[in-house]
């Protein structure tokens, strides 16, 4: 029953969303990498990015021990510093989802290999990989970070990166046809759901370590619940039109 509750959890559910829509993109990137010098008879570069891979993975390990050894090394509040986190968080996760929105499209990664390949050279290419890898896993890890129960939200984030790799192998082997755009559009909702709850938790622990000078009464609660919606509305909002403005500049023109 315990593991059951583990797997319905909202942190479980969080971590599902951020671990498939952060990795999925990464995926895309490197099976889209690989299939154009695959394509352009650049075998010999491959390699590299696989190589690249590997660095960014490792680079991703090492963020993860170097938090979690600045946590352990910190002497502040717990509440304290969850509230830190969860706002800091909200606030990159807001940033995050406009640029998302705006790369949601295969199309619009195959343009960015193209322009990647014809920017760098091979071990550039590499290079290039890495930090993108990289990128993905410090957001991960830092949003992670911010979920209220680590540990089911580290489970959820296995999860999503085990489906992100079925779907990537699905959809480069041919064995699968899935719209990678209503596949990022229902993890994008997730993440704002997340990023609103974010922030309005993290206010609400900075008021409990007595941050802000406030007590815990119905105004900081009802505060709480309007940073909610606010953020909600805003950032929905603004990666709206941020969708839209990417859609007219991907659609052909006459």
């Amino acid at each position: 029953m315990a593991a059951w509750d583990a797997l319905l959890s909202a942190s479980f559910l969080a971590g599902a969303s951020i671990g498939l829509r952060e990795c999925m993109e990464a995926v895309l990137v490197v099976g889209l990498l690989i299939s154009y010098l695959s394509k352009t008879d650049r075998h010999e570069s491959v390699k590299l990015v696989w190589w690249g891979v590997a660095a960014g993975i490792a680079l991703s390990i090492a963020t993860v021990a170097v938090v979690f050894a600045v946590f352990d090394a910190l002497s502040v509040d717990l509440e304290l510093f969850e509230g830190v986190t969860m706002v800091f968080a909200a606030v990159i996760l807001a940033g995050v989802l406009m640029h998302l929105v705006r790369h949601q499209g295969k199309s619009e990664l195959e343009s960015w290999a193209n322009h990647s390949y014809g920017r760098y050279d091979t071990l550039g290419i590499a290079a290039v990989t890495a930090l993108c890898v990289w990128r993905e896993g410090a957001e991960t890890v830092l949003f992670t970070m911010a979920l209220g129960d680590v540990a089911s939200g580290s489970l959820g984030v296995f999860v999503g990166i085990a489906a992100a790799a079925v779907l990537g192998w699905g959809l480069f082997s041919g064995m699968m046809r899935v719209d990678i755009r209503w596949v990022f559009r229902i993890t994008n909702a997730s993440l704002l759901l997340f990023g609103a709850y974010l922030m309005s938790t993290g206010f609400h622990e900075l008021v409990e370590a007595g941050f802000l000078g406030l007590e815990e009464t119905t105004t900081t609660e009802v505060a709480r619940t309007a940073l909610f919606f606010v953020y909600l509305v805003l950032i929905g909002y603004a990666a709206m039109k941020a969708s839209e403005g990417s859609s007219r500049t991907s659609s052909p023109t006459a």
